[in-house]
């Protein structure tokens, strides 16, 4: 399958066939234009350097540990804030992850990390109406798989 870079700016944003309805002040969180293995080196990367195994470069253990580390907690919930970053932990199950979720008119995508276990998990869908699906029950389907085959 062919990948391709699609340049992103103000000007490009106004004229891209593949863009929502909107300007680019009207996206959120800058909307990255990205590939499964755009993503799946994204989540290495970042699991490398949790873990060790990077240690030159732009981000490092300790902005990493910073910005997936408890910011904000939100009231009666497993889930809070990092910088940039959800997490969801729960001690009585062992269940603790990094999370980031979107979606658009088209698309809804899941990206988790599980440090601990050097696991990442990305889910990219073009259907929008399958947040639920997308954002819960199939990252926790397969981390289940991953646990009862000893990951």
């Amino acid at each position: 399958m062919e990948q391709r870079t699609i340049e992103f700016n103000k000007s490009s944003l106004q004229y891209c066939p593949a863009c929502p309805i909107g300007t680019y002040d009207q996206l959120p969180s800058g909307y990255f234009y990205s590939s499964a293995s755009d993503m799946q080196k994204f989540v290495l990367h970042y699991l490398n350097v949790f873990n060790g195994v990077e240690t030159k470069g732009l981000l490092t253990k300790k902005t990493l540990d910073e910005m997936w580390s408890q910011q904000k907690t939100i009231l009666n919930k497993k889930t809070s804030l990092g910088l940039c970053w959800w997490r969801y932990d729960d001690p009585a199950k062992n269940i603790n992850y990094v999370f980031h979720v979107g979606d658009d008119p088209r698309n809804s995508s899941a990206l988790r990390n599980y440090p601990e276990q050097n696991i990442g998990i990305i889910i990219l869908s073009n259907a929008y109406y399958a947040e639920h699906i997308v954002w819960n029950n199939l990252p926790d389907d397969i981390i289940n798989c991953l646990r009862m085959n000893g990951k």
